[in-house]
């Protein structure tokens, strides 16, 4: 069944239980109606990041806003009824309005736009007035929290999708590859996860370098969005540049980490498209800072990963499964290509698969 609007809102906010957050998950990554309807309703929930410039500006905590505030707002009503009642005009300009560009003029944006509404009469009623008093108090004491949990939650939507792009380059490149995935070469410039990154770009499978790279990560200033290095350029790196050629290894697959394959019996084995709903394929990169490696894309609060059969769930720990295993080491806890068919391993951009072969056996 189709989602609705209500589900779509409550999917980008994270509200929903987690049966249906997985069934309009599985609607998103197969109907590109859904895909435009959800992308859509995040543009037009993209005023909400406003409050993050706020942030930026005041160093606030985020429901930090200014003491007395709703105080404020009210004896700005009761001085523009005087103005009114006694023929005046009202100043219409709001409670303390600062500079342009000033926290709190950055925080009175939600009045502003009621006020901006009224511009064209010749005076304000007294129910113009209330309307305004009630948004400014509605933000600051109950809209805001609302907001600035649903900021996190809109990042997370956003990572999401960037994984769901390249999940489906992936399968695109796997259709004309024998269904393999990209692999990961034994020796030269691609012999490092983040081999995936250049190979779909220069392909023509992504088009932006963006995708590469989870939106919390950029704005935390984990990475920044840069240009991927072309096939021509690794290689040249590769013959003349050892340290050139290590420095792109280490950022050319982004804020993502990548399937480092497996070893069947000794012999290595790239990434398979075999559609499993359990084995993952990519996810947000692991930190060496944290427990467990863990993810510091979103705050240490958990990461997403994309699986085998295309869809991308988030969870709060990089420990999955029904053995609770580590997804960004092996099964004999190494940071290295997968023990098995069934040993999932996500590596960082400059993380090689191979190990000597007699260090997979049990």
């Amino acid at each position: 069944m189709k989602p609705t609007a209500e589900d779509l809102l409550g999917y980008l906010l994270g509200a929903l239980e987690a049966e249906e957050h997985r069934r309009v998950d599985r609607a998103v990554s197969e109907c590109p109606e859904v895909q435009y309807e959800l992308s859509r309703l995040r543009e037009q929930l993209a005023p909400l990041a406003r409050l993050e410039e706020v942030e930026s500006l005041s160093g606030a905590s985020g429901s930090d806003f200014p003491s007395g505030l709703a105080r404020r707002a009210c004896e700005f009503v009761a001085r523009e009824v005087r103005v009114v009642e006694q023929g005046g005009r009202p100043s219409a300009t709001g409670p303390e309005v600062e500079a342009a560009g000033s926290p709190r003029a950055a925080r009175s944006v939600a009045m502003s736009a009621v006020s901006g509404d009224f511009s064209g009469r010749a005076a304000w009623q007294l129910q113009d007035f209330i309307v305004v008093a009630a948004v400014v108090m509605l933000a600051a004491g109950v809209l805001s929290p609302a907001i600035l949990a649903s900021r996190n939650q809109m990042r997370l939507a956003a990572c999401q999708d960037n994984l769901r792009q390249v999940g489906m380059a992936l399968f695109n490149y796997a259709e004309a590859h024998d269904n393999r995935f990209v692999p990961i070469a034994r020796t030269g410039p691609l012999n490092v996860a983040g081999s995936y990154a250049p190979v779909l770009k220069s392909g023509g499978y992504i088009q932006e370098d963006r995708v590469f790279f989870c939106s919390s990560a950029v704005q935390n200033r984990l990475h920044e969005v840069r240009e991927t290095p072309s096939l021509e350029t690794l290689e040249n790196a590769f013959r003349e540049n050892s340290q050139q050629l290590a420095d792109l290894q280490s950022s050319m697959g982004g804020s993502y980490g990548y399937s480092l394959g497996y070893y069947d019996q000794e012999q290595y084995m790239g990434p398979m498209n075999l559609g499993r709903s359990f084995r993952v394929m990519m996810a947000d990169a692991p930190s060496a800072s944290l427990a467990n490696r863990d993810s510091a894309n979103h705050d240490g609060q958990g990461l997403n990963i994309l699986f085998e059969d295309g869809s991308v769930r988030h969870s709060a720990t990089s420990s999955i499964g029904f053995g609770k295993e580590s997804i960004f080491v092996n099964r004999n806890g190494l940071v290295a290509a997968g023990a098995d068919v069934h040993d999932s391993v996500i590596g960082a951009s400059n993380v090689s698969a191979w190990l000597a072969p007699h260090l997979y056996q049990n």
